[in-house]
């Protein structure tokens, strides 16, 4: 039995040793990941031609808005609205950036000027189709760095009793890479 003991200590002991020798004889291993980063150019904005919707009657009893296309045609709507004189003219903005990717443009309302609202607004990018970009961003190619014309066409709302004189309501253009 002392013997079996003894072998059983021994096995026990070499095990042991072994489990250790094979731990601290297990080598460490690294791997290196790529970072990957894409510059690219800012994008920029300026107006190049403000939309303009004429001259519009003041004091009217009811409500009114005008809702203005790409092309500068203005369609009022309500009890006495109308284009009392002037030219409309759809609004201009030169976008500059990437010459390699695309983007995505979107309207939104900004302040109300005077009482009078931005509802709406019809864009088109770089002579394409004219499409709501109020409701539905629109993807368009790269800008370059020369720029791409965007036409805006916004459509105000008017409310009854509006005051004579100028008012500027404005209109959000949000432009971002795709």
């Amino acid at each position: 039995m002392k013997k079996f003991n003894k072998i059983l200590v021994v096995s026990a002991l070499s095990t042991s040793f072994l489990a250790m020798t094979a731990y601290a004889t297990n080598p460490s291993t690294s791997y290196s990941v790529n970072v990957n980063a894409n510059f690219i150019t800012t994008i920029s904005m300026s107006t190049t031609t403000a939309p303009s919707f004429g001259l519009l009657p003041a004091g009217l009893t009811g409500a009114s808005s005008y809702a203005m296309s790409t092309t500068g045609a203005v369609t009022p709507t309500g009890t006495g609205a109308a284009v009392l004189s002037g030219t409309p003219v759809a609004g201009s903005v030169l976008i500059k950036g990437s010459a390699t990717q695309a983007i995505s443009i979107s309207a939104t309302a900004g302040t109300a000027g005077g009482g009078v609202n931005v509802t709406d607004a019809q864009c088109a990018y770089g002579g394409g189709a004219s499409s709501d970009c109020f409701t539905t961003p629109i993807l368009g190619a790269a800008p370059g760095v020369a720029g791409t014309a965007l036409l805006v066409a916004p459509t105000i709302s008017v409310p009854a009793a509006q005051a004579v004189g100028a008012v500027t309501p404005t209109l959000n253009i949000v432009v971002s890479y795709q």
